[in-house]
């Protein structure tokens, strides 16, 4: 028998991908709507975050050098009942992209994330690629998201969240969904962000949140409202990384919207402006450090999913710091080697 969670829950993930240039040297093939001038600053851009120790050469389609149009594109080869269409797009840095999943119930979409990001990552190794889905895969870098969108609807498909009276058109229910992912959003922070690279992420002016705060159309704060004043209004979740778990970031989501709903908590005034230089605005947790004091004490999240799941992740959270806190890195070698 379905629960009340898949009977009325829809999520949509934008899954925002790196597709990095890291691979072996070589040509790759590229759309024929880029002018010259547009992938000479493409090939730039790479070779100024040093994404290959040699040059990549992007070859337009009509060049008569070798292309790689033998092998499907991520468009192409991607299952079609997934990608929705005219979703695959450029985003801020070279060789990174974002693919718009078609909407789902929370299992079949957790699914779906894991078998796209399967696809993507074969695809790309046919045409002598990689794909990395680290949240922070270099300083320099923009890093790369996993977006939730959670609507709710009743038996008969009708938006609960959407009142045309109500303010940017939500309901009273979706004030209430609302102030559940703001009020727990600490709490449900390592489901989101699982790694000690997750944090590296939440920098100022990187496109990702630094804040809990709900916004209109504000790509600084944590939490956004979509398609306001339509029966499409939605929440936008933006902490989250490329590299969580889709069924543990959509179990925890989903449990801090019901405990906003049943505990009718009051949605907090909307922020504007810039979320980034807002002292009064709490703060994503900095550190998987911090994120793991936040899980290990959530009584919410204790009641939705049971002591024993939540000391598990907890201790696979201090395992992951451990395991990082014993290692020498690269960047304590080149600081220190000589130095020191």
């Amino acid at each position: 028998m379905k629960t009340n969670l898949e009977k009325l829950f829809i999520a949509v993930m934008a899954l925002t991908f790196l597709l990095s240039g890291c691979g072996q040297p070589g040509t790759t093939a590229v759309s024929d709507e880029l002018t010259d001038d547009e992938i000479e600053n493409i090939v730039r851009r790479a070779e100024a975050l040093e994404l290959t120790r040699t040059r990549v050469r992007v070859t337009p389609l009509g060049d008569p050098g070798p292309t790689l149009r033998s092998e499907p594109s991520i468009a192409e080869g991607a299952p079609r009942r997934y990608i929705m269409d005219d979703s695959v797009q450029p985003v801020i840095d070279a060789g990174q992209a974002e693919l718009n999943i078609h909407y789902s119930d929370p299992l079949a979409m957790a699914d779906t994330h894991v078998l796209v990001k399967n696809a993507v990552k074969e695809i790309a190794w046919q045409h002598g690629r990689s794909v990395s889905f680290m949240a922070k895969w270099n300083h320099n870098a923009a890093g790369s998201s996993s977006h939730i969108h959670q609507a709710l609807s009743d038996s008969a498909g009708k938006s609960v969240f959407y009142d045309p009276n109500g303010a940017h058109g939500m309901s009273r229910t979706m004030e209430h969904a609302l102030a559940g992912l703001l009020e727990y959003a600490n709490d449900t922070t390592f489901f989101l962000a699982p790694y000690v690279n997750s944090y590296k992420r939440f920098a100022a002016g990187t496109f990702a949140p630094t804040s809990t705060v709900w916004s209109i159309d504000n790509r600084t704060a944590g939490y956004r409202v979509v398609a306001p004043n339509t029966d499409a209004v939605r929440v936008e979740c933006r902490i989250g990384g490329s590299d969580l778990n889709p069924y543990l970031a959509l179990a925890s989501q989903i449990a801090a919207t019901i405990a906003g709903i049943e505990g009718k908590l009051e949605l907090e005034p909307e922020f504007s402006g810039n979320a980034y230089g807002a002292e009064s605005a709490r703060s994503i947790p900095a550190t998987l450090r911090a994120a793991t004091e936040s899980l290990r004490g959530s009584t919410m999240l204790r009641e939705a999913m049971g002591n024993d799941v939540i000391d598990h992740y907890v201790r696979c959270a201090e395992w992951e710091q451990e395991d990082f806190d014993r290692v020498v890195t690269d960047y304590e070698v080149k600081r220190g080697f000589e130095q020191a």
